[in-house]
């Protein structure tokens, strides 16, 4: 779930929301397996290694250690130093979602979004046939639809306004964050239109896109060595004009054939990432 207090918060880079959105993801693994348990805090805690977040993130070392500092600072996180061992961060203000219920990348809102901190799964309770919803996407996006049918396409029970407001609010920031990481702007539109303009969906996806970027990332340089600026948005146009061409294809494709929706989007970004840092390295 998109934190509204993290949103708000102006203290707070994008850099180091993201940082916290990272953290958060790895969290909901952690609760679920009780070697992540800490007796003495009594509560669960997350592993993330400056490293880690280096390639993740795409900042350098000493602005990566800021970061985190700053989240401890303004009470995000709360660290705690082990002897040999990597440093424990504990997240006071998270809270478990894993449970209950909420919006999937599918367009059903019975299904539960799950992650772990080594792929991302979506496990989902199979309904009907998503064909036809997203087809009905598919005329909104194209402009086909008028914007009375488009309201009565996407959801029978009208929402409070106060709950349209702050949905628009939190679309903007998290609009306005994904474009300082570097996404082109048409991405970043067509993520939203995919996502119904649900800021928990188009989180999924843009979480989708740097966990592949991040994997793909590790896949090169376990063979090539150091290879960041071929994976950077701000230096491989190759990528980010493949990325935002492809995108409405690979998510279209996922809902029509692929049974683990995430999976399937997974791989075809990963696949993305590395034949475009190819085509960047040898050009």
């Amino acid at each position: 779930m998109f934190d509204k207090q993290l949103l708000e918060d102006k203290r707070l880079t994008n850099d180091e929301r993201v940082c916290y959105m990272l953290l958060a993801d790895r969290m909901k693994s952690s609760v679920k397996r009780s070697e992540f348990f800490d007796a003495k805090k009594q509560a669960y805690y997350v592993i993330y290694t400056i490293v880690e977040l280096i390639e993740t993130l795409g900042t350098k070392r000493n602005k990566t250690i800021n970061i985190l500092k700053n989240l401890e600072k303004y009470g995000y996180i709360v660290k705690k130093r082990t002897y040999s061992k990597a440093t424990k961060l504990f997240l006071p203000n998270f809270e478990d979602v894993t449970t209950k219920e909420v919006v999937s990348l599918d367009d059903k809102p019975t299904e539960v979004y799950q992650t772990n901190s080594n792929q991302t799964n979506l496990n989902q309770t199979h309904t009907n046939d998503t064909t036809d919803t997203w087809e009905i996407l598919e005329e909104i996006i194209e402009h086909k639809v008028k914007p009375q049918e488009q309201s009565e396409s996407i959801t029978e029970t009208p929402q409070p306004q106060v709950t349209q407001t702050f949905e628009e609010e939190t679309l903007d920031v998290l609009e306005q964050s994904l474009v300082e990481t570097g996404l082109p702007k048409s991405l970043v539109n067509t993520l939203k239109a995919y996502s119904f303009n649900n800021s928990d969906k188009l989180y999924q996806y843009a979480g989708l896109i740097f966990k592949a970027k991040s994997v793909a990332k590790k896949n090169a340089e376990r063979v090539i060595g150091q290879a960041t600026t071929a994976f950077q948005f701000e230096s491989n146009s190759l990528m980010t004009t493949k990325l935002a061409t492809d995108i409405k294809k690979i998510i279209i494709t996922s809902h029509r054939v692929a049974k683990n929706k995430a999976a399937y989007i997974m791989r075809s970004l990963i696949n993305l990432f590395e034949e475009q840092a190819n085509a960047y390295l040898i050009a």
